[in-house]
């Protein structure tokens, strides 16, 4: 048989680590602001895809104007990366 040996490391929770989660919670938490159309400006359109779903970013300077989320059902599954 082995001895077993027990090892005590102590959990400190200090202010950085509070300022941190509080920051996280906020930014889960707030509703993400949309800006308004510049009609006259260009628009970038940013996507992203996975294996199960795909998100559309409508940008102008960098802020988001308007986006959707979505996820896949069926044979989109099956669709190559690009496709989705």
């Amino acid at each position: 048989m082995h001895a077993l040996t027990s090892v005590k490391k102590v959990f400190q929770w200090g202010g950085k680590k509070q300022k941190d989660v509080d920051a996280l919670k906020e930014m889960i938490s707030s509703t993400p602001v949309l800006a308004l159309p510049d009609l006259r400006q260009s628009f970038e359109i940013q996507t992203d895809a996975s294996d199960y779903a795909m998100g559309v970013f409508l940008m102008q300077h960098g802020k988001p104007i308007c986006f959707h989320l979505e996820t896949f059902n069926g044979a989109m599954t099956n669709y190559p990366t690009y496709d989705k």
